[in-house]
């Protein structure tokens, strides 16, 4: 079961919510070829998450903020920090089984 945490935001007194539901999704990626790398995000610039499917609604992409590296074992999977406009996600891609969950999100 995913972990539910509320907490009060300093800004304008918002409700934060902050959710890990590590679930398989849907993502809908663009690939670019290495000559053509204009605007690639890091070392894994090729690929770009463009928009994803969770709980049957798609969610448009509109900034990727960080590009990084989780280990799993000996081995990484790719996490993009993404948000849209109005919440931010945690997408993570496994190379090798090609295979994208949702890891956080936080509206």
């Amino acid at each position: 079961m995913a972990k539910l945490f509320a907490s009060l935001g300093h800004v304008m007194n918002m409700v934060v919510i902050y959710e890990k539901p590590r679930e398989p999704v849907r993502v809908f990626v663009d690939f670019q070829m290495p000559h053509l790398r204009k605007g690639a995000v890091g070392r894994f610039g090729h690929v770009r998450p463009k928009a994803f499917l969770w709980g049957g609604k798609k969610y448009k992409i509109e900034k990727i903020n960080l590009v990084f590296r989780k280990r799993r074992g000996d081995r990484y999977d790719v996490c993009f920090a993404v948000s849209d406009s109005a919440n931010a996600f945690v997408l993570s891609y496994n190379p090798e089984s090609l295979e994208w969950r949702l890891e956080e999100v936080q509206v």
